[in-house]
């Protein structure tokens, strides 16, 4: 019998599961509700920050979530100490030891940190490989079906594929989800005799579509630009819904949505 000490452990993660989990409503099903929390995100830094033009600098021209969101009482304070500068002009080139601004200023510095975000549906890698049909990754990206296996790429599974990012939970219950397909998968696939399952086009298409029917409705759809989106504006990035949903639809592997390579 587990203790207590344990038994409170579960709890809390349980606790924080769930708590994480209602957040996709806002997210995916009502993005008005993000609202609330905005009132509540400008009052802290109406607290923190009391000059009005680092505010209107430090004020964004979109709605809360349609970015990856900072969760920390600590940043407004920082920038607004005596130490720091938000410079919001573009920056026009280097120096031996300065960035240059749009205007003319020169800032100098020590270190360059660059966090212009990731590249996801133009990831160079997927461009080198190539499928069935001579289709490489990167041009059948959206056409990933879970997140997980692409037609045309018979055999090949892979972990955090197309739209299975999150904006509100852990990466590592989608990871786990993923793995017990796989693992369905390959156990299925030995039983049957061991042909290679490739995943129908068909079915692959049909998920992907609902997928991006839904997706322009959520918080990240609602007019930012942003890495979740690809350059022709699709969300391939990000799960449009509850992870216990996906983790529903990974349980098991269907063979009936594959062809035998």
């Amino acid at each position: 019998m587990p203790g207590k000490a344990a038994l409170a452990q579960v709890a809390a993660r349980i606790a924080t599961y769930w708590k994480r989990e209602i957040l996709a409503i806002g997210f995916v099903m009502r993005p008005q509700i993000l609202a609330r929390a905005e009132v509540i995100w400008r009052r802290h830094m109406e607290r923190s920050i009391t000059d009005p033009e680092l505010r209107r600098k430090l004020t964004p021209g979109y709605r809360l979530g349609c970015k990856r969101i900072l969760l920390s009482n600590e940043f407004y304070p920082a920038v607004a100490a005596s130490n720091a500068a938000v410079v919001t002009e573009p920056i026009a080139g280097f120096t031996a030891d300065a960035i240059v601004t749009a205007d003319g200023t020169r800032h100098q510095v020590d270190t360059v940190i660059l966090a212009t975000g990731f590249r996801v549906s133009d990831n160079p890698m997927p461009a080198k490989v190539t499928g069935r049909g001579g289709a490489t990754m990167a041009t059948m990206l959206g056409q990933t079906y879970l997140g997980t296996v692409l037609p045309g790429f018979p055999g090949y599974f892979q972990l955090i594929g197309a739209n299975t990012g999150l904006g509100h939970s852990s990466m590592v219950y989608m990871i786990e989800s993923q793995l017990a397909f796989i693992v369905d998968a390959i156990a299925k696939t030995e039983a049957a005799g061991g042909l290679v399952p490739d995943v129908r086009p068909d079915v692959a298409a049909a998920y992907n579509a609902r997928l991006q029917r839904k997706l322009p409705a959520t918080i990240w759809g609602s007019g930012c630009a942003s890495w979740y989106l690809d350059p022709a504006g699709r969300n391939l990035t990000l799960w449009p819904g509850f992870t216990f949903d996906y983790r529903r639809r990974t349980r098991r592997y269907r063979p009936r949505d594959f062809s035998a390579g």
